[in-house]
């Protein structure tokens, strides 16, 4: 159903609903209040103005209910509100039903649940309040005067809520006694740190009061975690029975080395105000890669020391992964040391108690002493929990090295030759090398290589 209807401007305005049809529209400034049925106000005649809105769709829902849906293009109208009487004769009764909400949804665009009737037949009207609102209650001078609320105080039965959100919970504005009974959610807490691997990660909700129905949440634009990239985008909506739900957050987990993401949700208020968000209306999640970049150093009993830097990819505790990094030294071919620059294959198993690393045989080139004979150097890091002199954590793995240089030729095993030590691997920034010279590998022990292990 596409309908253009008319309405007022300014004051108070209205359009008339005869389910399916649709009626007219009229107009009022200031009434004084009467008596009617429990939660209405009766409305006097009202003169014709003009103005638009459209009726989207009228969708039956359960319980013979009723979902409006419309839109209106600036008509500088406050809020709406529905009305009803049994008849369309002249002197039947119209009354404002202060119960009823009709949801701003954003851009124009409003929505509202029309009940059964209790009479087989019932016309309905959307009532509008243009400006202005003096007191900043929420409602509209026309409005006020219309129920009997003070059009110049925020609160007028001094009850510390104001006159809007007692209209909004079912409260008597104009009774002290009455208060609305709100309901607040809140994040159980503000912030939480993850890692991507880390599967589904679950975002606790508390209610001050029981709650039935759905909680409604967003991603907040300062997220740096991409949705589809990061985590798998949300539906913004779960059910929520009793005084705690939980907002599930899946991680997807990848094989890049990533910075820190920061994933913020904000919980939505209910736009039929079936509760309200508290002041931990936030929660932020700090999301850390598991593919990570380390900085590692090889020492032997007479202090040499080889520099190096690692990068392992994981998918969930499995590294599918992995590399010895080298970066070319500015203004030449060479790597750093004596590691050709590139990335160097190491297959890496790593287990909750042991952690071994073989590299893939690095090419060396060749030199003066070997002549012709190529040379590959493959390097070994062993590291279990329980050994004197090891460590196996999160971020520092500690252990034994064995750094073998030989020939890639036959008959030239005089050129093999090892050292041996402890190593030490610390997780480093998940960024990529800056510094040529803080990366790759460096070359006391190389040489010691090369002298056969002396």
């Amino acid at each position: 159903m596409k309908t253009h209807l008319r309405f007022l401007l300014t004051g108070l305005v209205s359009l008339w609903l005869l389910i399916p049809g649709l009626l007219l529209v009229t107009a009022l400034t200031s009434v004084s209040s009467q008596a009617g049925p429990s939660g209405a106000v009766p409305l006097p005649e009202l003169p014709e103005r003009s103005a638009t809105l459209r009726v989207l769709s009228v969708e039956r829902l359960p319980e013979n209910r009723l979902s409006l849906l419309f839109h209106e293009a600036g008509n500088e109208v406050l809020d709406y509100r529905l009305s009803h009487q049994a008849a369309l004769e002249a002197g039947t009764t119209s009354y404002l039903d202060l119960q009823a909400r009709i949801v701003d949804l954003g851009d124009g665009y409003f929505q509202t649940i029309i009940p059964m009737p209790p009479a087989s037949q019932r016309f309905y009207r959307i009532v509008g309040f243009g400006g202005p609102d003096t007191d900043g209650d929420g409602l509209s001078d026309a409005l006020e005067r219309l129920i009997g609320t003070c059009p110049n105080t925020f609160d007028t039965d001094g009850d510390g809520y104001g006159d809007g959100l007692e209209l909004l919970y079912g409260s008597d504005p104009l009774d002290p006694n009455s208060t609305p009974l709100i309901i607040l959610a809140n994040f159980a807490e503000t912030s939480s740190v993850a890692r991507e691997d880390d599967g589904v990660i679950e975002l606790a909700v508390t209610f001050d009061r029981n709650y039935n129905g759905p909680l409604h949440y967003r991603i907040a634009g300062i997220s740096t975690a991409v949705p589809g990239e990061d985590f798998v985008p949300v539906t913004g909506t779960v059910t929520v029975n009793g005084d705690a739900a939980v907002i599930p957050i899946t991680l997807l987990d990848d094989t890049r080395v990533d910075p820190v993401k920061v994933l913020a949700v904000d919980l939505v208020a209910d736009p039929w105000g079936e509760y309200l968000v508290g002041g931990a209306s936030r929660h932020i999640v700090q999301i850390h890669d598991n593919d990570t970049y380390w900085s590692g150093v090889m020492g032997t009993t007479d202090s040499s020391q080889l520099g190096f830097r690692l990068r392992m990819a994981r998918l969930g505790s499995q590294v599918v992964s992995a590399a010895i990094i080298s970066e070319p030294v500015a203004g030449g071919s060479q790597g750093t040391g004596t590691i050709p620059p590139g990335e160097w294959p190491v297959r890496i198993t790593l287990g909750a108690d042991s952690f071994h690393a073989v590299s893939d045989p690095i090419p060396m080139g060749t030199s003066l002493l070997t002549g012709d004979a190529r040379l590959q150097r493959t390097i070994t890091l062993t590291a279990m929990v329980g050994v004197e002199d090891y460590r196996l954590s999160a971020n520092i793995i500690a252990g034994t090295f064995t750094d073998r240089l030989q020939s890639a030729d036959p008959g030239m095993d005089w050129v093999d030759g090892s050292v041996s030590g402890g190593f030490v691997l610390m997780e480093d920034l998940p960024l990529p090398p800056e510094s040529p010279g803080a990366t790759g590998l460096s070359g006391p022990a190389v040489s010691r290589a090369r002298g056969g292990g002396q």
